[in-house]
């Protein structure tokens, strides 16, 4: 319902759907009924609700599943760093004690697929998910990455989302938001 109003709003502004598929390591995924899975889920939890913005949504759909609603995007660049975030903190080692007191490191390779669209366009919420599903088997088949697919887009949809990160990075560096470092690179040989 919250998806489905989001893209009924007034034209202006943008809705994503994020589908993470958590592929755990096997050790962890044949003890789903275990304590340790269950720490696991809260710790993983955590982290996406670490990410998100006040007011964004999730849903623990399953062992294996989450979804995240983003709402009120200025465009598909922020979805993209939004994933990109939870990407890289559902990758960290997770730590779990278990009953035996000794502690277990394992990880999760989340598969990140998402879909965007303007509000007030009339997209099916139904449309939206399978793209953004789609997006996420894409990533699950190849090494641990995002893809992005616009609900109704073509096919520049990732090249606008290139353009529209590199115009936010270029406004981010004069506005004070990012500081650039620069890191030498030095020949041994010469």
């Amino acid at each position: 319902d919250h998806l489905h109003d989001a893209l009924t709003e007034e034209p202006g502004s943008h809705v994503a759907l994020l589908m993470i598929g958590l592929n755990r390591s096997d050790r962890l995924a044949a003890l789903a009924d275990d304590p340790l899975a269950r720490q696991a889920l809260v710790e993983t939890a955590r982290r996406v609700r670490s990410v998100l913005r006040p007011g964004d949504l999730y849903c623990v759909c399953s062992i294996n599943e989450i979804w995240v609603m983003l709402d009120g995007l200025a465009s598909s660049a922020v979805a993209t760093l939004a994933a990109t975030a939870l990407r890289d903190s559902l990758s960290l080692p997770v730590s779990l004690t278990g009953g035996d007191g000794l502690v277990h490191t394992t990880r999760i390779h989340p598969a990140i697929g998402f879909a965007w669209a303007p509000t007030g366009t009339g997209i099916d919420v139904r449309a939206m998910a399978y793209r953004a599903n789609d997006a996420r088997d894409g990533a699950s088949r190849s090494d641990p990455r995002i893809l992005g697919a616009q609900v109704g887009g073509d096919e520049s949809v990732q090249l606008a989302q290139r353009r529209e990160l590199e115009t936010a990075l270029r406004k981010a560096l004069p506005s004070g938001e990012l500081d650039v470092y620069l890191q030498p690179q030095v020949c041994l040989v010469s």
